[in-house]
């Protein structure tokens, strides 16, 4: 099978003979077909170093003389290989095969391959399947942001409900904690430039509990002690946060606490 082979002939009639002819060659011809090859990482359900790892198998037993081997190599969420998520197609090198995904795999998952040899128009047996595990993929550490600031001064309102509704004007939608905290700060900047009686004002430190860096989150107070009072400027704090200038709230009703005047 495969091989060249040689044959020759002569006459004979039991008394004489001829010589022999001279020797033909002829071939004699052996279809090329593959067998599975087999895996050999990753396998096993191992974890792999990367969404792009190696994949080693070797190299497919075949009969017959083929040219141009390549191989197909589908890679699946399912034993049944229905969501493939990858497929490539590579020439043979020699030896063991190995080569690298061309693409960063599903981070975090289990996944399933298999590969076969072909030289068209013959097409070799789909290897057994393997199993293996992807690491999860790895997040970027965001970039802190500068921390936010408030807009120019609205120290020119003579009412403190307009101070308050100017600052908050400055801030789009939903504050942070940190822009609560620059809006509270710029509110009592501006009642204390506009000479708001009953000042000056301040934010209220929050020793305990939810705060915003450490004061309360919809307070404006002035004064300390039993005779501290204090000024709701939020409403819905929580929700849409909207402008208010409720108060003041004295003792015994309020939690009494350092004031901070900016």
């Amino acid at each position: 099978m495969g091989r060249t082979y040689y044959w020759r002939a002569k006459a004979v009639d039991g008394a004489n003979e001829s010589p022999f002819s001279t020797p033909i060659a002829f071939n004699l011809f052996t279809p090329v077909s593959f067998d599975k090859p087999t895996l050999i990482s990753p396998i096993n359900n191992d974890k792999t170093s990367s969404q792009r790892p190696n994949f080693s198998f070797s190299q497919a037993p075949r009969q017959g003389s083929p040219i141009s081997v390549s191989y197909a190599v589908e890679i699946s969420t399912d034993s049944a290989f229905s969501a493939k998520v990858a497929v490539w197609q590579f020439d043979e090198m020699g030896g063991q095969q190995t080569f690298a995904s061309a693409a960063d795999l599903p981070g975090g998952v289990q996944l399933f391959w298999h590969v076969r040899g072909f030289e068209s128009p013959v097409i070799g047996p789909w290897s057994d399947t393997a199993v293996f595990r992807t690491p999860a993929p790895v997040l970027p550490t965001p970039t802190p942001g500068p921390t936010p600031t408030p807009g120019g001064s609205c120290s020119s309102q003579t009412q403190p409900f307009n101070i308050v509704k100017c600052r908050r004007d400055q801030f789009v939608g939903h504050m942070s904690s940190d822009q609560v905290l620059a809006f509270e700060r710029a509110v009592a900047g501006d009642l204390n430039k506009s000479s708001i009686g009953g000042g000056p004002y301040g934010v209220l430190r929050k020793t305990s509990g939810a705060s915003c860096g450490g004061y309360a989150c919809d307070i404006i107070c002035a004064g300390d002690g039993g005779s501290q009072r204090q000024w709701d400027i939020l409403g819905d704090s929580d929700g849409a946060q909207t402008p208010a200038w409720n108060g003041p709230n004295t003792a015994p009703n309020i939690r009494v606490d350092k004031c901070d005047v900016p």
